[in-house]
């Protein structure tokens, strides 16, 4: 029985393997019942059809000068998880004077968020300001002040920036100080 737990292949992918493993060696043998057939290169080449999907396992790149050149790739499935229900927990940053960087790129993303989502919180609205982009140095300023404050964060993929949980929490405990911020990107 095939352990599925093992990292490598998914499912499906050992299930083709096995289907085409047992096709070649059931070609193999039915040309062995035949005596008229002896093993020859045509045999040859199904024992190595046959192997070749187990070969990706270990394998990843592989060329013949002139015949043949492929690269196989690795499938990774996403671990985000979905995101948590806010609990409304007061959270004190009255103390911590965000710079108008900072405020800008809050007042931008909550703007949108309830533009585009209203009240569900479980989604949220991301944005980026390209390199290229008269302002992207300050943006860059105001994402690492807010980042070390827990309220934004930085999708991977993408760079986008969205509020977190604690940020939103902020922002609902500072929205006129948000809403009524004179200045946010446009899009």
């Amino acid at each position: 029985m095939l352990d599925d737990t093992k990292p490598g292949m998914t499912k499906l992918q050992r299930t083709v393997a096995v289907i085409l493993t047992i096709l070649c060696l059931f070609a193999i043998v039915a040309r062995i019942f035949y005596p008229c057939i002896l093993i020859d290169q045509q045999t040859i080449w199904l024992l190595a059809l046959g192997s070749l999907p187990w070969l990706t396992l270990f394998v990843k790149k592989f060329n013949i000068p002139g015949v043949l050149e492929g690269e196989t790739h690795d499938r990774a499935q996403s671990t985000m998880k979905p995101i948590p229900p806010i609990v409304n927990v007061p959270v004190d940053r009255s103390k911590d004077a965000f710079s108008s960087e900072a405020m800008k790129i809050l007042a931008t993303l909550w703007r949108y968020q309830r533009q585009h989502f209203k009240e569900d919180t479980s989604k949220r609205w991301t944005f980026a300001v390209f390199p290229n982009a008269t302002d992207y140095p300050s943006y860059l300023t105001g994402v690492a002040e807010l980042l070390k404050s827990g309220l934004v964060a930085v999708v991977p993929g993408n760079y986008q920036v969205l509020l977190t949980n604690e940020g939103i929490n902020y922002v609902q405990n500072h929205k006129n100080d948000v809403e009524n911020y004179s200045t946010v990107y446009t899009f």
